[in-house]
């Protein structure tokens, strides 16, 4: 692998990490928590979900609308 193919790989991943961190904070009032899969994706973890979730689907779906 180049040097170049190893940085995109390291800004894909630095975009998926403040992409997890983003959404965590957001989604705090719905205590679910996110982190970032095996296959570097953000997952969520919303076993002890909170509110109304609509509101939730909602805040999700602005925030990557907005990006």
């Amino acid at each position: 692998m180049e040097k170049s193919e190893k940085m995109l790989e390291g800004d894909l991943l630095f975009k998926r990490i403040v992409e997890m961190v983003e959404l965590h904070y957001l989604l705090q009032p719905f205590n679910v928590y996110t982190y970032l899969g095996k296959d570097g994706l953000v997952r969520f973890d919303d076993q002890h979900f909170i509110g109304d979730r609509n509101k939730y689907a909602i805040t999700v779906i602005s925030y990557f609308l907005q990006r």
